[in-house]
């Protein structure tokens, strides 16, 4: 069977044929070589699933159907310095299932988090790759945000036991520097990952999954 392209397409979408962004048509038609026609799944990002087939100018829509979001997990993480290890981090979690990412600012983590049409493109390429139905939320947060998110918090830290990731839920990973002594709050859980200092990405990443799959 051949393989059927899985692409986000933005709504909210008006009438039976969607217009392509140019980058999306291009990848379509000049990549895949998709004649006109050809099946073409599609998820405007937010829980709409479809099957439609390629057009000659545009996607025709065909049978939707709403995927209901998976228990809600955030991921605030310190932003990392290397674009590349960014990049890596925005589409394993988007890959993952992540329902938030939240960019989160600590004492030793001053890197300044990317543009939101940076995530967006990584985040959106990582879920046609994955062929998922939701885009992960991304916002700037502090320590206020965690403690007032009303989910179930846990600080990635070495020094704490070994347990599960509760989802719904939060999830914290500091900068590459750590956390300052006194920063974490008072009453925030700790959560060993393993008898290894993890990268924060890797952190970021395991953590997301052992959440999805507890």
């Amino acid at each position: 069977m051949a393989h059927v392209p899985h692409i986000v397409l933005r709504g909210p979408w008006e009438g039976p044929i969607v217009p392509l962004p140019a980058d999306t048509e291009r990848h379509l038609r000049g990549v895949l070589r998709l004649p006109n026609g050809e099946a073409v799944e599609y998820t405007d990002g937010k829980g709409v699933r479809g099957s439609g087939v390629l057009g000659p100018s545009g996607l025709v829509r065909g049978d939707e159907h709403r995927v209901e979001p998976p228990g809600r997990l955030v991921v605030a993480v310190a932003p990392l310095k290397a674009k590349d290890r960014m990049r890596f981090l925005v589409e394993k979690l988007t890959e993952v299932g992540v329902s938030e990412v939240w960019w989160l600012s600590t004492r030793f983590g001053q890197v300044p988090a990317p543009s939101a049409q940076r995530v967006e493109a990584w985040a959106v390429g990582a879920l046609e790759q994955s062929r998922g139905a939701w885009l992960p939320r991304v916002r700037s947060a502090g320590w206020p945000d965690v403690v007032s998110s009303g989910l179930d918090a846990v600080v990635c830290d070495p020094s704490g036991e070994a347990r599960g990731l509760p989802v719904p839920g939060l999830v914290v990973v500091g900068p590459e520097g750590g956390f300052a002594a006194d920063e974490i709050p008072p009453g925030v859980v700790r959560a060993s990952l393993g008898p290894t200092v993890l990268r924060t990405e890797t952190a970021a990443i395991a953590a997301a999954v052992l959440a999805r799959l507890s």
